[in-house]
């Protein structure tokens, strides 16, 4: 008899109640997506790594976990991110002819944390994907949906961060030579170590020039001539200046600030990019931005936007009493009864209570809200969780003309 299976690093199991909660997360999610014209799909638990890998750097590669197909010899990668596998799908399926479209997903992903043996590797993805459309009004739409979805779920405090990959893989293009140690530092936010970098010996002047005139003020939030810069480049600072202004006028309780330094964890992103925060939460909750070059790494140039949700600080931060349906158990004496049982028990389902039949020895193992006696006259009672009685019917016709 085998007494203790270990579960791989960074994978485990799930819990009644964290499932409900999961539920419950989808629920309002894929309610509000819909209404906003997102149709759900599903994608392969796994694929060939060639196509999951496409366009992805080697660092993203390295969190892909893989496997040898035993029909085909072909390496297989399980998914580590939903988006790659959607730009595939709609590549696959769709022309230029077809779009635009809107699609959502619920997945579950596997990813491999080489740093850390505390982070999870399997996680629960929730997302929707506008494939097609560009411009700072769809922009706009997809974060206020985003945000949206959190005040449904409860999070109406929130921090809006927006971002712009667009302008980070500008400066580090003008980088040669500091590329990679500006990229560690924007990353960790150290902008002091970046200021030294503009006084450094080793570094050719014109970069360090150009840390002194570009970076730095981008890094003080300071305002910059913009006629220094590209005018692709001028655009998007003046798209993201106008997002943050109509996202703090529709949403006058949320925080909205710039930070068009960020480096993001997967390398397809264009443009504006976003992370919404809340005080509840210690991590970011929902990241998402806008991926124009991806698609085309499919065989499909089109332009698209999408967001996910990190589903489990929000379930860890969800009170479970107030999304459990209350508990009705009947109790059943002797097999006696038992289609008027059922019929009561369709009833009380109907009224959104969870519903048990149960035999009389077993009701004392059980945590309920309602009680359901039949006596022999098939008279019914309603007791709550001490035994008090609450009401009392001569018959089913009588219970099933009351609203409980």
């Amino acid at each position: 008899m085998i007494k203790n299976i270990s579960l791989p690093l960074g994978i485990k199991d799930y819990s009644l109640d964290t499932i409900k909660k999961l539920d419950y997360v989808k629920e309002i999610f894929f309610m509000e997506v819909e209404t906003n014209g997102y149709e759900k799909v599903v994608t392969p638990l796994f694929e060939n790594i060639d196509s999951i890998a496409i366009g992805s750097k080697d660092d993203d590669t390295k969190k892909i976990m893989k496997m040898v197909d035993p029909l085909s010899g072909d390496v297989l990668g399980l998914r580590s991110d939903t988006t790659p596998q959607i730009a595939r799908y709609v590549a696959s399926n769709f022309s230029k002819e077809d779009l635009p479209t809107r699609l959502s997903y619920s997945e579950r992903i596997i990813r491999n944390n080489l740093d850390s043996n505390k982070e999870p590797r399997e996680i629960f993805q929730i997302g929707c994907e506008s494939i097609g459309t560009e411009g700072v009004v769809n922009d706009l739409e997809l974060i206020q949906l985003g945000s949206q979805i959190l005040k449904k779920l409860g999070f109406p405090r929130q921090v809006v961060t927006i971002n712009s990959s667009l302008l980070v893989n500008y400066i580090l293009s003008k980088l040669e030579f500091s590329k990679d140690q500006i990229k560690t530092l924007f990353y960790k936010k150290d902008f002091d170590s970046i200021s030294l970098l503009s006084k450094s010996k080793v570094v050719p002047k014109r970069e360090k020039e150009f840390i002194k005139k570009i970076v730095m003020p981008f890094a003080l939030n300071k305002k910059i001539k913009l006629g220094s810069l590209p005018k692709v480049i001028q655009k998007e600072i003046k798209d993201i200046s106008f997002l943050k202004q109509e996202l703090e006028n529709i949403n006058p309780e949320i925080e909205c600030v710039l930070d068009l330094l960020d480096v993001r964890d997967f390398n397809y992103y264009s443009n504006v990019t976003f992370d919404i925060s809340v005080s509840e939460i210690k991590d970011n909750i929902m990241s998402g931005g806008r991926y124009n070059n991806l698609l085309s790494n499919y065989g499909l140039n089109v332009p698209a936007m999408g967001f996910a949700l990190n589903v489990l600080p929000i379930i860890e931060n969800i009170k479970f009493d107030t999304l459990s349906q209350p508990l009705a158990v009947i109790e059943l004496k002797n097999n006696q009864d038992i289609s008027l049982a059922y019929k009561i028990k369709d009833f009380f389902a109907n009224q959104a209570f969870q519903v048990r039949i149960v035999e009389s020895k077993y009701i004392s193992n059980i945590s309920y809200q309602l009680l359901i006696k039949v006596d022999k006259l098939k008279k019914i009672k309603l007791l709550d969780e001490g035994n008090n009685l609450l009401a009392r019917f001569d018959t089913f016709e009588e219970l099933s003309e009351e609203e409980i």
